[in-house]
């Protein structure tokens, strides 16, 4: 990617079994990186963010807590987001960021965990077929892209992923990605959704 790189890295356990304690460390974290997204925009870069899993957890909360608009692009691949405060806090997220671009899978069995352990309440990165109402908003259904055994890493593992999150990154709207450009196929297709065009 023709920009400078910046990681975010917070304390993970790294451990299935310590989940619970990285759900806290998350959320500890949330208030360094609205800090680090407000002193970025302080100094005038504009900012684009990309997060996996548990980290899009961690940059919902910090998006918020930043002063006013502190990133354009945002992805979330394979988010752990509980789908009802999602939903009720999407408007006071938009007001801090551009667009945001979902890839959810329901082939996701990581994020089925973490439903049973968040008591049932489904994960939006297992929702490929929600409509959250934002036309900032854009979800595609990853369930065809390639993945390792937990159906979880697929934003790295798919080269469809990666060729239609740089096109998100270049401002292409979704729309647009369904598509030729040049002689690249269309990274999208949409049926009752947009789905990543996967090359079987």
């Amino acid at each position: 990617w023709r920009c400078a790189v910046l990681a975010f890295s917070w304390s993970s356990a790294g451990k299935r079994i310590r989940y619970d304690a990285d759900v806290r460390n998350n959320e500890l974290a949330e208030p360094l990186l609205a800090d680090l997204l407000d002193a970025l925009k302080m100094q005038g870069l504009r900012v684009d963010i990309v997060t996996h899993s548990m980290g899009a957890r961690l940059a919902l909360g910090a998006v918020t807590q930043a002063d006013g608009v502190v990133a354009g692009e945002v992805i979330f691949a394979a988010p752990d987001i509980g789908m009802e405060a999602f939903s009720a806090g999407l408007r006071a997220v938009m007001e801090h960021i551009g667009r945001l671009t979902i890839y959810a899978s329901d082939d996701d069995a990581a994020l089925a965990l973490s439903r049973r352990f968040h008591r049932g309440v489904a994960r939006i990165g297992r929702e490929p077929a929600a409509n959250y109402g934002n036309a900032n908003v854009d979800v595609i259904d990853a369930s065809d892209a390639h993945a390792d055994a937990a159906g979880h890493e697929y934003y790295g593992l798919s080269y469809e992923v990666l060729a239609d999150m740089s096109l998100v990154l270049a401002g292409v709207t979704a729309p647009d990605r369904l598509n030729p450009r040049g002689t690249a196929p269309p990274t999208l297709v949409r049926d009752t959704a947009y789905r990543l065009n996967v090359v079987a």
